[in-house]
């Protein structure tokens, strides 16, 4: 025990003299770390997609049953039209295999569901999960499904982001693009900026930019501007004129060639300030990040360092690295068997969900909101001599 207690520190909360309700939400915590130590040889294999390509059809059978618990949580994966699964929804179910399989396989039972028949099927498979005892209902689905499942009786998580549409007692559980963009103005709104310009695609969402707009609230203002991907870089600047010379941050939702083509303009014309502060996100590959244009240019990045505390065990039963989404199945089940041994099987309901301490996981520290956002802390990178560097860890507590 004292060895996996070392090597799984990362979970426990601090628990200094506090408040009693302070205190079990700490030790909630606590508890999550020592289950770690309780590897149980129960089922959980999954399929080896390692070398599978993206168009591959991904098949799992139509019901698992993992575990032997009293306290039941229900996963259900939707397929994606005529493709099948998708590879992170596969992810999700080999992360939260896992997590069942090394703390929680005498305390609690996973049932994964899978099916195709789109909104209606999801939901009537959730109300099927609450009505045959499930205690938490996990869902992983495209965003117009999640829009029309309802969390009524027992607490429903969806791993989608906080910016999808969804009834607001379903949890959002993922971290994304428009997230880590966010957070990433935000960290260079917290330097003093008080204007942005954003540049975004033709066709991004609307939706998106309200929820943006919304976060940044009266702090900074920011002003968004689409372009074509056949535009020219001189054409979107001089639409942009006035609002990006007094912009003190230029941020980009894209991930596309253009981003290159408008920084480089903007640095050439001197259209903006020397001051002002680029913004990425997480969704930029090197390609972009590397390009000596958007040097000093600042992202974050989810916490998913203790990934590696699984590593070798998730390669093992699956044949590849975890990525963030078996992170996330993973955590999911961390969560929940640390309320459950606390708790007990009564114990897990919305408001232990709604801990204001949060957890600690593989995807770095989370909790929830009442509105049914998920708060997550990212780490934040600038691009320095075509490196990412770290410059702001992310924080281990709320």
């Amino acid at each position: 025990m004292q060895f996996f207690m070392r090597r799984f520190m990362f979970l426990i909360s601090t628990m200094k003299a506090r408040p009693d309700r302070i205190r079990r939400s700490a030790a909630i915590m606590l508890f999550c770390a020592l289950a770690f130590g309780c590897q149980v040889n129960t089922p959980g294999e999954g399929p080896n997609i390692a070398a599978a390509p993206d168009e591959t059809k991904i098949t799992l059978p139509d019901q698992e049953s993992l575990g032997s618990g009293q306290i039941r949580i229900s996963l259900l994966l939707a397929h994606k039209g005529e493709h099948g699964l998708t590879k992170q929804a596969v992810e999700i179910r080999n992360g939260a295999a896992l997590g069942l399989k090394d703390l929680g396989a005498r305390a609690l039972t996973l049932t994964i569901h899978t099916t195709s028949g789109g909104a209606d099927g999801l939901k009537q498979l959730a109300r099927q999960e609450a009505a045959n005892g499930a205690r938490l209902i996990v869902a992983v689905a495209d965003e117009t499904a999640i829009a029309g499942l309802k969390a009524k009786a027992v607490p429903t998580i969806a791993v989608i982001p906080d910016h999808a549409p969804r009834d607001r007692k379903v949890f959002a559980f993922a971290f994304d693009e428009t997230d880590s963009l966010l957070y990433g103005i935000t960290h260079a709104a917290g330097q003093g900026a008080k204007k942005a310009v954003l540049f975004a695609p033709e066709g991004y969402r609307k939706e998106r930019l309200n929820w943006l707009n919304e976060q940044l609230g009266t702090r900074l203002a920011l002003k968004a501007y689409l372009y074509r991907s056949d535009e020219s870089a001189n054409a979107i600047l001089q639409r942009a004129g006035d609002a990006l010379a007094a912009a003190d941050i230029i941020a980009f939702a894209g991930a596309d060639g253009q981003i290159v083509k408008i920084a480089r303009a903007i640095r050439s014309r001197k259209q903006a300030s020397a001051k002002a502060v680029f913004v990425g996100h997480s969704g930029w590959p090197a390609s972009i990040w590397k390009n000596p244009s958007l040097a000093g240019a600042v992202l974050a990045r989810l916490d998913t360092g203790n990934l590696s505390r699984i590593t070798k065990r998730y390669e093992t039963e699956n044949g590849h690295p975890p990525g963030t989404e078996a992170g996330y199945g993973y955590d999911i089940i961390a969560m929940t068997a640390g309320i459950a041994r606390l708790h007990g099987r009564k114990g897990l309901n919305r408001k232990t969900l709604l801990s204001k301490t949060g957890f600690r996981g593989t995807t770095g520290v989370f909790r929830f909101a009442a509105n049914g956002d998920v708060e997550r802390q990212a780490a934040i990178y600038a691009v320095r001599k075509r490196k990412l560097v770290l410059i702001n860890p992310a924080a281990k507590s709320f």
